[in-house]
C-alpha cells in the first residue's frame, strides 16, 4: 500500500551511462533512474552508476502512558533523516545484469542535551547480485529474505512506507509494520528468485546466522543465544490483472533453528506462516498480512530483529495487519488497523511461557501531496493499545507526525 500513499512519488537518483563504443563516439547523456538503488533497464554491454538521495524532515508530537522520557512530554519535538542509495550495475552483450546495491543511513548517537550531535552515517545494507529474464535473480550479502521480498500487503501506510525506521516508535508492532527499510536489520543471507512465469515467481533465501553485515568469521561463530541459525524463507507471489482488478498475494514462511548460549532460554525453534493479498480496482486498494506460529513478535532476548527464536515452551505469537487506500491524483489517503499477540514470558517477563499472553493492537492513518516528482508532503498518525496480565502494566499512546521528504 505505499504505492498509494506515495501516489507516484519517484525517489529519483543520477545514472550515468557508459557504453562500449569506438574512441571517437560522444559519451550518452545522463539519464534518470526510477528508484534509488535500483538500475534495471540498462543496456547490454553497459555499466550505471547510481547515488539516489532521500532526506525527510518531520515536527512530531508523541504522548501516552507508553512514551517515555522525552517523548512523554506533549510539545512537538523536531527530527531530520538522510539515506543513500548508491548502486553499480554491467549488462554484459548476452542480458545477464551484474550488480551492486547498497543503502546508507545518518545516525545520531545522542549526546546530552544541547551539545554537538554524534550524527554519523553508516553502511545500513548492501548487496551484489546476478540476475536475468531467463534464470531470474541471486543475491547475496545482507539482501531481503525470501518473505520481504515477495511478501505482500504488509506496508504500514503512514504515508511513505518508512513509518518505523522514520520515528521508531514505543510499543508499535514492528513486525507487522516493516518493511525493507522499517524495523529490521539485514542479515547476512543468500536470496534466490525465479523468474516471472505468467505473474507466478517463487523465492528462498538461506541465512546461516542472526550477523548482521560483517567481513569476519563472527559470520560463522554464532554463540549468541536467541540468534537464529539456519534460517530458511520460502515464499511465492501471484501479480495478476483480470480485468480491472489487480491482484498481487503470497503464502509463506520462516524456519529456523536457535543459537546455544549458557543460562539462555531462547532456544524455541522458529516455525511460521505468512499470507497476504492486494486487491487494486478504480484507485482503491485492499490489503492484509497475518503471519502466525513459532518466533518472538518482540524480538528475542538481545534485541534481535523480529521473527527471532522465542523462549521454550512459548504460546504461538499472531502479527496481523489490513489496510484501506485510495489515490487520487497527486494525493493519496490510507488507514490501517494492526494488532499481535505473543507469549508474555517472551515480552514483560511476568509468567512462565506458554501461560499468558500480551496483546498490542491500533489504528493508523496515512495522508500525503505530491508536489512534484521527487517532493512529497505527508501526514502521518497512529495509536496503539497494550495489554498484558500484569496489574497495572497496560499502557496507551499515539504518534502525530507532519513531515516533508525529498528524494532523488
Amino acid at each position: 500500500m505505499r504505492n498509494i500513499l506515495l501516489a507516484g512519488v519517484a525517489l529519483m537518483g543520477f545514472s550515468a551511462l557508459i557504453s562500449e563504443a569506438r574512441a571517437d563516439s560522444m559519451p550518452p547523456l545522463p539519464s534518470i533512474t526510477a528508484a534509488p538503488g535500483k538500475t534495471d533497464g540498462a543496456a547490454p554491454g553497459s555499466v550505471s552508476v547510481n547515488i539516489g538521495l532521500q532526506e525527510l524532515t518531520a515536527i512530531m508530537a508523541e504522548g501516552g502512558t507508553g512514551a517515555t522520557g522525552n517523548n512523554a512530554r506533549a510539545e512537538p519535538q523536531l527530527f531530520n533523516w538522510f539515506h543513500l542509495f548508491p548502486s553499480a550495475e554491467y549488462v554484459n552483450p548476452a542480458g545477464i545484469h551484474f550488480g551492486i546495491n547498497a543503502e546508507i543511513r545518518n545516525n545520531n548517537s545522542g549526546k546530552a542535551l544541547g551539545s554537538a550531535g554524534g550524527n554519523t552515517l553508516y553502511l545500513h545494507q548492501v548487496n551484489a547480485f546476478v540476475s536475468s529474464d531467463k534464470f531470474g535473480k541471486l543475491a547475496f550479502g545482507t539482501p531481503n529474505g525470501a518473505l520481504d521480498d515477495l511478501g505482500v500487503g504488509t506496508g504500514d501506510d503512514f504515508g511513505d512506507g518508512l513509518f518505523y525506521s522514520w520515528y521508531g516508535p514505543p510499543n508499535a508492532p514492528w513486525f507487522a509494520m516493516a518493511d525493507s527499510y522499517d524495523g529490521d536489520t539485514p542479515r547476512q543471507k543468500i536470496t534466490y528468485e525465479t523468474p516471472d512465469f505468467g505473474g507466478i515467481k517463487a523465492g528462498i533465501s538461506y541465512q546461516p546466522s542472526d550477523v548482521p553485515l560483517d567481513h569476519s568469521t563472527s559470520l560463522t561463530t554464532g554463540g549468541f543465544g536467541g540468534a537464529a541459525k539456519n534460517r530458511v524463507e520460502v515464499a511465492v507471489q501471484l501479480n495478476k490483472t483480470f480485468g480491472t482488478v489487480g491482484v498481487k498475494a503470497d503464502v509463506g514462511g520462516a524456519f529456523s533453528g536457535a543459537e546455544a548460549a549458557a543460562g539462555n532460554k531462547f532456544t524455541q525453534s522458529v516455525a511460521y506462516f505468512n499470507g497476504g493479498a492486494v486487491v487494486t480496482v478504480a484507485g482503491v486498494e485492499l490489503e492484509g498480512s497475518v503471519s502466525s506460529g513459532k518466533f518472538s513478535a518482540t524480538g528475542g532476548a538481545f534485541g534481535l530483529s523480529p521473527g527471532a527464536p522465542s523462549l521454550a515452551g512459548s504460546k504461538d505469537s499472531t502479527v496481523y495487519i489490513v489496510g484501506l487506500g485510495y489515490n487520487m491524483g497527486p494525493i493519496g489517503i490510507g488507514a490501517v488497523y494492526y494488532g499481535m499477540s505473543y507469549d508474555d514470558a517472551d515480552g514483560a517477563g511476568n509468567y512462565a511461557p506458554g501461560k499468558k499472553s500480551d496483546t498490542v493492537s491500533g489504528e493508523g492513518l496515512g495522508a500525503s501531496y505530491v508536489v512534484g516528482p521527487g517532493v512529497t508532503l505527508q501526514f502521518d498518525a497512529y495509536t496503539y493499545q497494550t495489554k498484558v496480565p500484569a496489574p497495572g502494566k497496560n499502557t496507551n499512546g499515539s504518534i502525530v507526525a507532519l513531515a516533508s521528504q525529498f528524494a532523488f
